[in-house]
């Protein structure tokens, strides 16, 4: 690999540990890592490394965060408003949670590798597919490790879910990622079969006051369900990100509490996905003109 005497490594989340290994004794000036992981992988091996944290200031943290924010919102811009939106809904706030969590990633990795720029004008840049790309609008010098890829490049930091599971007897865990479809495969399984086992619960009647809960764990509110069962309201759970019951401890709880147990399978039939299809249709059309 030609490259200067004195190089930096921006090693990432993406970046391969064998690209690392191959590059660390040419003559490399300093490593920085982006994320945790990154660091306590460099960390573990004992391998001298600096933070990219520690580029940013106070300041540049509060712009991020603001900066975040404000593009979070571009649904509301007066140019596509109305064209985002449909029965009264802006479908585009829909994903703002989603995409806050994006453009904070992006947006700090961008003030990083800025700050780094300035302060390393000249030396040479090596690193993953994302980087580099950010990289060179700051310098001419960056080098992209072999074994980086374009697609690499292209992940959502919510395309991927991490799972621990404890092995064996003893208290050890194993933390692993799973890509986000197989992750909902798993999820419709493992709903299937709560509703199954909790089929003894009756319909509820139309005149029934009812409260939907969303995004609710069962074992971290637990004293909330313990008290459902006392109310004369009927709970509904929906978890879209996660499965609402996952171990007998949930499902135990789920169970004692009376809750009733919803699913995207259970809250679809043919004439909402008809509905769905169709508002689907309009929106594109909309979007063509």
């Amino acid at each position: 690999m030609n490259k200067n005497s004195e190089s930096i490594i921006l090693f990432d989340s993406i970046s391969d540990l064998d690209d690392l290994g191959n590059t660390i004794s040419n003559g490399i000036s300093k490593i920085i890592s982006f994320d945790y992981d990154t660091h306590k992988i460099l960390k573990d091996k004992k391998i001298n490394h600096e933070i990219s944290d520690d580029y940013l200031s106070n300041n540049d943290l509060k712009i991020i965060q603001k900066t975040a924010y404000s593009l979070s919102e571009w649904y509301n811009a007066d140019i596509i408003s109305e064209d985002v939106s449909y029965k009264g809904v802006n479908l585009g706030s829909l994903v703002k949670g989603e995409l806050i969590n994006i453009l904070v990633n992006f947006i700090k990795k961008f003030f990083e590798l800025y700050k780094i720029s300035e302060q390393f004008d000249d030396l040479t840049f090596i690193g993953s597919e994302t980087c580099c790309k950010i990289m060179k609008n700051f310098s001419k010098k960056t080098i992209k490790f072999p074994n980086s890829k374009i697609k690499n490049f292209q992940q959502f930091p919510l395309d991927l879910i991490k799972i621990k599971m404890q092995i064996g007897t003893k208290n050890h865990s194993m933390e692993f990622g799973i890509s986000k479809n197989l992750f909902k495969k798993l999820k419709s399984v493992s709903e299937k079969s709560s509703k199954l086992l909790l089929s003894k619960n009756s319909s509820i009647g139309e005149t029934s006051k009812n409260v939907l809960i969303i995004e609710f764990d069962p074992i971290k509110y637990q004293s909330f369900f313990k008290q459902m069962q006392d109310s004369e309201l009927n709970f509904l759970i929906y978890n879209r990100r996660r499965p609402t019951i996952w171990n007998f401890q949930s499902y135990n709880l789920i169970k004692k509490s009376g809750c009733f147990v919803e699913t995207e399978n259970s809250l679809s039939d043919a004439s909402l996905k008809k509905i769905i299809s169709n508002g689907r249709f309009q929106m594109k059309t909309k979007f063509s003109y």
